[in-house]
């Protein structure tokens, strides 16, 4: 009776020269013998030139080479089944409001209305708290509208907050996935470091920046930045006495000194007054504590370039993909249907319309219209505020 052969102990372990990149280029070199498979990265920094700089090659026998593309094809395949195009299926939406509706003894679209408006006002509530708080006035700045269902609201928010304008961003759906690639990485380290201001010590102030500053260049170290490419940034945590909340300022590079305690002291009062509206810049009688020392290690990475939209002819129909039947306010409306990847910078698009891409859907309200930039961002506006 034979028995099942033990599975082997799977190790794996990187090599001294391991390394991870972003590769958009990859090429094949076909011999007798193997199979070179080259990463890179490619840049276009003319209209005729491209560049491709290689930082890996591997060799490949024909049986790894097959072994790789089975391997490749079953993970691309389940990768489409889990991540692919979702097919909406409008019955069953409508079942599930219709259900609500019949509990709530109102109509179909005046549900699907009302779940809206409570999230417009969720929305809009919770943009006042956080904007409050921080001492901002939202009718002052426009709303950046994304992921995938962040712009479907866009229009009713401007409305609710008195913005000015949204802005939707190229490939909202992806804008995170897209933010990751473009910051720098940053590793921050925080000390926490209660004392009163008028009894510090300096030098105990410098010996905890200096050691957290050690921990985060070794952190870069440790991840591959030079150390002339390594950055430091100084931050304290300070609050009036008595208080329970702190506020964060940053602290001025160079040697912890009297200058630099003062530094940090008048960026509190200001801060402190932009957050809340008051400071005691004046009054000798409030004391000032420290809570956190913080300090962030930078590495600079190679940010991927934004590329710039071609401008237009002003005729917006090379983008418009039909009509469809739309209800706004209690009523139906035609609203025209443009494939946003179709639009070009200056392109205006009056509503009602839906501007439809990939991965979010960017509904226009009537009297509402959005201008395509440079940037392939749709800027919305009200209509009279546009003209």
């Amino acid at each position: 009776m034979s028995s099942t052969p033990q599975q082997p102990e799977i190790r794996i372990t990187p090599t001294a020269d391991y390394r991870e990149g972003y590769s958009n280029s990859v090429q094949i070199r076909v011999s007798v013998w193997d199979f070179l498979l080259l990463f890179g990265t490619m840049t276009q920094p003319a209209q005729k030139l491209v560049e491709i700089h290689n930082f890996q090659g591997i060799y490949l026998s024909p049986q790894q080479a097959k072994a790789l593309r089975n391997v490749l094809g079953q993970n691309v395949e389940q990768y489409e089944k889990a991540f692919g195009e979702i097919k909406l299926d409008p019955d069953t939406a409508k079942a599930g409001i219709g259900d609500l509706a019949r509990r709530l003894g109102l109509g179909l679209e005046r549900t699907a209305e009302g779940i809206l408006e409570i999230s417009a006002w969720n929305q809009a509530n919770a943009i006042r708290q956080v904007a409050v708080q921080r001492g901002i006035d939202v009718r002052t700045l426009p709303l950046v509208a994304f992921g995938g269902s962040g712009p479907l609201l866009a229009c009713r928010l401007i409305d609710l907050l008195g913005m000015s304008a949204a802005i939707i961003p190229r490939d909202p759906g992806s804008l995170s996935a897209f933010g990751l690639l473009t910051v720098d990485v940053r590793n921050d380290y925080v000390q926490t470091f209660v004392r009163d201001h008028d009894e510090l010590d300096i030098d105990e102030v410098a010996g905890v920046y200096g050691l957290l500053r050690g921990r985060a260049d070794g952190a870069l170290a440790a991840e591959g930045f030079a150390s002339a490419d390594r950055t430091f940034a100084r931050q304290a945590d300070l609050r009036y006495a008595g208080q329970a909340s702190e506020v964060r300022v940053d602290a001025p590079d160079g040697p912890v000194d009297g200058d630099f305690l003062a530094t940090v002291t008048a960026r509190f009062h200001d801060q402190h007054e932009a957050t809340y509206g008051y400071c005691y810049r004046d009054d000798p009688s409030q004391a000032i504590e420290w809570v956190n020392v913080r300090v962030s290690g930078i590495g600079p990475i190679e940010r991927p370039k934004v590329r710039r939209l071609a401008t237009g002819d002003g005729d917006v129909e090379r983008a418009r993909i039909g009509v469809r039947p739309v209800h706004v306010d209690g009523r139906w409306l035609d609203a025209d249907l443009y494939r946003r990847a179709d639009l070009l910078a200056g392109d205006e698009v009056i509503g009602p319309a839906v501007v439809q891409e990939f991965s979010s859907t960017v509904p226009l309200a009537p009297g509402f219209v959005a201008r395509v930039d440079d940037l392939a961002n749709l800027v919305i506006r009200r209509q009279e505020e546009a003209a």
